[in-house]
């Protein structure tokens, strides 16, 4: 690769970057704990909200993977 090839590609990467650490905060609220009281929120509501909260961590947990690879990338480059 080219100096110009690695610019364009570390521009890439830094692009993608921000983009998850973005989604990252975005998505921070749906990672909280998911409140256990019962007279605010029904069984099914609260057993939903735990579900979403799983996938929202399990997501977060996959951009962190990702911010990872990329932060190796650009340092190789």
């Amino acid at each position: 690769m080219d100096a110009q090839e690695i610019e364009r590609f570390g521009g890439l990467l830094k692009d993608r970057k921000h983009d998850l650490e973005q989604q990252n905060q975005m998505s921070a609220e749906a990672r909280d704990t998911v409140a256990l009281d019962q007279q605010s929120v029904g069984r099914l509501s609260r057993m939903d909200a735990m579900q979403g909260q799983a996938m929202a961590q399990a997501q977060e947990r996959q951009r962190s993977k990702e911010l990872m690879r990329i932060e190796q990338a650009l340092t190789r480059m």
